[in-house]
């Protein structure tokens, strides 16, 4: 790949990713209370479950370099611990929102060691391969989405 090509790639893969995640960010309900920060909490992890996902497909594509997908991961995974650290500032009242974020909180653990694993991946280390990954990040990311739809089904509020 010439160094016009890599730098076009490159510039495209960057403002996908940061088109996903202006799009998914913008997705975000402002339902307020214990279930709406969960609601909120879960969309942010899962930004970063699809950020991770964007950045192993550009590397498998051959659009991005293995430097930058491993960055956009760790990015990503800056990101969740930040969000876990929000929510578990929470302080729920009742067994219902208990209940929701300890759902809540499982989802976001398991996506943890998935975005681990792909900046492993992305990096070539510990003989992770990138579709391997990819199901893990994937799985965490449904899991995510289960969550926050079960708390809002559950809450009564709209998606």
């Amino acid at each position: 790949m010439t160094t016009t090509r890599r730098a076009v790639a490159m510039g495209i893969s960057g403002c996908l990713a940061a088109a996903l995640v202006a799009g998914l960010t913008g997705c975000v309900p402002d339902s307020g209370g214990v279930p709406g920060q969960l609601e909120r909490g879960l969309a942010s992890a899962d930004s970063s479950a699809q950020t991770a996902l964007l950045a192993l497909q550009q590397l498998q594509a051959g659009k991005t370099t293995p430097q930058h997908a491993h960055t956009a991961i760790d990015d990503a995974l800056t990101k969740l611990g930040d969000e876990q650290t929000t929510l578990a500032s929470l302080e729920p009242q009742t067994p219902e929102e208990r209940r929701w974020r300890r759902s809540a909180d499982d989802a976001i653990s398991s996506l943890d060691p998935a975005l681990k694993d792909a900046r492993s991946a992305a990096a070539g280390e510990a003989g992770i391969r990138w579709s391997q990954a990819s199901r893990e990040v994937q799985d965490a990311s449904d899991a995510i989405t289960k969550a926050k739809r079960d708390i809002v089904k559950q809450a009564g509020e709209a998606e």
